[in-house]
């Protein structure tokens, strides 16, 4: 709830990482909420299972744990890119 907070109010949050794995909610539940008042917001869903719930949106991208600085930008190219197809989509 805090980080839905933050991105409510502060536009200058850019990109959103978060754990799949949270207390009282999942990441794909945050990027849901988030995406409905931030649909332009890359989001990047760091989780250590193999595959990405049924559930998660086309437009998250999963960043695989362990992860090292090569893998987060190449995620966070990716979830720019989706951030950017999903919004033409839309």
């Amino acid at each position: 709830q805090e980080a839905i907070a933050h991105l409510e109010n502060d536009l200058d949050i850019d990109l959103l990482i978060t754990d799949q794995a949270m207390p009282n909610m999942t990441g794909v539940e945050l990027a849901d909420q988030v995406r409905g008042f931030r649909p332009d917001l890359p989001i990047i869903l760091a989780t250590g299972y193999a595959e990405l719930p049924n559930d998660a949106s086309a437009a998250l991208v999963k960043l695989g744990k362990p992860f090292d600085q090569i893998q987060v930008a190449a995620a966070i190219k990716r979830a720019i890119n989706a951030a950017e197809q999903a919004e033409v989509a839309s």
